[in-house]
């Protein structure tokens, strides 16, 4: 009986361990694009975190092997213990189940957009963000279960979402406090697409992972003969697209 009590407390001290950090978070859909397009605008999502001083969710990559859409999660792509070397993050599972339930409850989730919109399958709905409607809007939130119960627009701040125009920060820090917004839901990337250069710096953070490491050296091992070239090229419908122009 003393083992068993002795395992549920150190589970109990295992679920609630994660400190939840007073500045807030930022969680969004990486749902603009294929892979190089989200890590295109995670660049820029990592730089606004950043300046608002917020820990970052890690966002799922949105893969479609027709005809379905799969997440896969960021440290089964790249390093988590590389990005913080840059800034404060946490891998989405850890949020969702050790720090959501206890500053985000249901009733005060809250989309963040730039502005309202109509909806695309309800005429008679309101204006509004609209944050799960169509694919992968919709897959990628039910995914991690979390649905939205308001909006907030942040279009007629000076900037939008970039922090470099004069006043734009503040006017975010004044409109979004953590303390009513712990955290800032994003249905699309709050960045440029495509990526600003004063952004490319942060790449050095995004090292691979172990998994795609290990997976990179099999296939060279099992398949080319050194040395060899290594080329990006772009295959399929991407490369008839590229010839275009």
């Amino acid at each position: 009986m003393m083992l068993i009590t002795s395992f549920f407390c150190a589970l109990l001290v295992s679920v609630y361990s994660v400190e939840i950090d007073p500045k807030g978070y930022i969680i969004f859909c990486p749902c603009m694009g294929r892979y190089g397009n989200q890590v295109d605008q995670l660049l820029g999502v990592m730089r606004f975190s950043k300046e608002l001083d917020r820990t970052l969710v890690l966002p799922n990559f949105i893969e479609y092997p027709f005809p379905n859409t799969v997440m896969v999660p960021f440290e089964s792509v790249f390093s988590v213990t590389e990005i913080e070397k840059y800034m404060k993050v946490i891998k989405m599972v850890t949020f969702i189940r050790d720090v959501m339930p206890v500053i985000w409850p249901p009733e005060r989730r809250t989309a963040i957009c730039r502005t309202p919109r109509m909806s695309i399958y309800d005429e008679n709905a309101p204006t509004g963000c609209h944050p799960k409607e169509g694919n992968p809007f919709g897959p990628y939130w039910d995914k991690v279960g979390i649905s939205f119960v308001d909006d907030a627009y942040f279009g007629d701040l000076p900037g939008g979402y970039d922090l470099t125009v004069s006043g734009s920060k503040a006017a975010w820090l004044e409109r979004f406090p953590s303390s009513i917004y712990p955290v800032l839901a994003f249905p699309s990337p709050p960045a440029p697409s495509p990526s600003r250069s004063t952004t490319w710096e942060l790449q050095r953070y995004l090292k691979w992972s172990t998994r795609i490491l290990e997976k990179a050296g099999q296939f060279m091992r099992t398949n080319l003969v050194r040395p060899f070239v290594g080329i990006h090229l772009r295959s399929d419908n991407g490369w008839v697209s590229c010839s275009l122009y």
